[in-house]
């Protein structure tokens, strides 16, 4: 058992349990509120990222490859080529259900990195879309006031 867990470790732990609720598109109706959303979904995509940095490939294949057999889990296995990121023995619940495993895939970790990007993508498109429609707005606004100060001139 080792002495200290990285903070990389409990985060990633603490990741993977939310993985569903952290990986979820939230779209908001205001630009404040999409703005933190994208730094929320932004320092997720770096956490993952840096345990995609970390990633090894593990030479034990035999014991990866009946684990994965037990699981249910060869194809991540086989989409991962036996790389996989080391949690230090703190453990996860794997694909059954039922098993406990103190690793992420990679090809688990890609997937993740691969949602949180195409959220940042679609929430930056809609802060765009929020600020170009305000602007629209307030011009509008200011043409219908121009209007109406002619008027009673």
């Amino acid at each position: 058992m080792p002495l200290y867990y990285s903070c990389l470790e409990n985060t990633m732990t603490n990741f993977y349990y939310q993985k569903d609720s952290r990986t979820a598109l939230r779209i908001y109706d205001n630009v404040v509120d999409n703005e933190k959303e994208l730094a929320i979904v932004d320092a997720d995509a770096k956490i993952v990222f840096s345990a995609i940095m970390e990633v090894e490939c593990k030479k034990n294949k035999s014991y990866f490859k009946n684990f994965a057999d037990m699981a249910g889990e060869s194809r991540i296995l086989e989409d991962s080529g036996y790389c996989v990121y080391d949690l230090n023995e703190r453990y996860i619940i794997s694909g059954d259900g039922v098993s406990e495993r103190d690793w992420i895939y990679e090809s688990e970790l890609i997937e993740f990195s691969k949602k949180l990007n195409e959220n940042k993508k679609k929430i930056k498109a809609a802060i765009s879309e929020l600020v170009v429609s305000s602007g629209v707005a307030m011009a509008l606004l200011y043409a219908n006031y121009s209007q109406q100060c002619a008027v009673c001139v």
